[in-house]
């Protein structure tokens, strides 16, 4: 089946990448409307400076989360420190990086 071998190659390339996953103490322990626009401005600044694939993204606990998968970790730690920095958001920003899965 050809589409299933597709999908295999897809998903094992796919699951090779590193992950970062981004957090910004929110204003609340609820996000707010203004958090929920700081998120999607983060995200728009990932898309539009071609960081990475958004994996997900929410918001709740006090935090705004934002998860994407990337070529390279350091290079976009340093892009995505300069998004948050120009949102001004930089000093209650966190970043920890998920190791790529290799399970296939």
């Amino acid at each position: 089946d050809p589409t299933g071998d597709f999908l295999r190659e897809v998903t094992a390339a796919a699951r090779e990448k590193p992950r970062i996953q981004v957090m910004v103490r929110a204003s609340a322990e609820e996000p707010t409307a203004e958090d929920l626009v700081l998120r999607r401005s983060i995200e728009d600044g990932i898309e539009q400076e071609r960081i990475g694939r958004l994996i997900s993204s929410g918001a709740g606990g006090g935090f705004i989360e934002v998860t994407l998968e990337v070529e390279n970790t350091a290079e976009a730690i340093s892009q995505i420190r300069r998004i948050l920095q120009s949102l001004e958001v930089l000093n209650r920003a966190s970043f920890k990086v998920v190791p790529p899965r290799n399970d296939s």
